[in-house]
């Protein structure tokens, strides 16, 4: 489906969108990295997140931590979404 949302939660311009969530996975990243190896040691790998998902300019940063641990993963099959719905009432 074509995007809701482009240019109000999030940049239209798909290189500045590219550049900022670049960015903010980058900075989590870099942050994450002493801590991912002792974690990844106890744990494994990440099998679910909660991350937040108001516009990226409010919650981007924080959502690149959430994401970050699933950068490079490519042995992923399957993805479950739950999330509430902002126009139905349930």
């Amino acid at each position: 489906r074509a995007p809701t949302h482009s240019g109000s939660w999030y940049d239209a311009d798909p290189f500045i969108l590219n550049s900022q969530l670049s960015a903010w996975l980058a900075d989590a990243s870099s942050q994450l990295a002493s801590a991912r190896t002792t974690a990844q040691e106890a744990h494994g790998h990440v099998r679910a997140i909660i991350a937040p998902h108001a516009g990226y300019s409010y919650s981007g940063p924080t959502a690149a931590y959430a994401y970050e641990p699933l950068a490079h993963r490519t042995d992923i099959k399957r993805v479950f979404l739950l999330g509430p719905s902002h126009h139905v009432y349930l």
